[in-house]
């Protein structure tokens, strides 16, 4: 006796093959936008990271607020002199924030990065 596929179950293995298949299809936007999302604040990450080395190397009196504009990301540097009880020469450390913002969809982006200056003696 042989025993062969009808073409009703046929039909119905392909229906919930096309259903698999869509759901999965519909995934892959999803990944590329959330791998787009991480290369976008890795590559915040890397220009911050750069900017707070190059300010390490300036002296006091060169350390100045200011919003500049790298890679399509804008930089904003704050500074604010630091009050920690008894801790030795706190002049010449300064807490540095910078705030890195980006566009991304349409939609506005940003990483707070904060650290500590020593500034190098003019």
């Amino acid at each position: 006796m042989k025993r062969a596929f009808s073409l009703i179950e046929v039909m119905i293995a392909m229906a919930i093959l096309a259903v698999g298949l869509f759901g999965a299809v519909r995934v892959f936007p999803m990944g590329l936008q959330a791998s787009h999302r991480s290369e976008l604040s890795s590559r915040a990450s890397i220009v911050a990271g750069r900017i707070l080395e190059e300010l390490k190397l300036k002296s006091c009196a060169e350390l100045k607020e200011e919003a500049i504009t790298q890679e399509g990301m804008t930089l904003a540097t704050r500074f604010a002199p630091l009050t920690v009880p008894h801790l030795v020469d706190q002049q010449r450390l300064k807490a540095v924030e910078l705030t890195v913002t980006w566009q991304q969809n349409g939609r506005p982006r940003s990483q707070v990065f904060m650290t500590y200056v020593r500034c190098v003696p003019s």
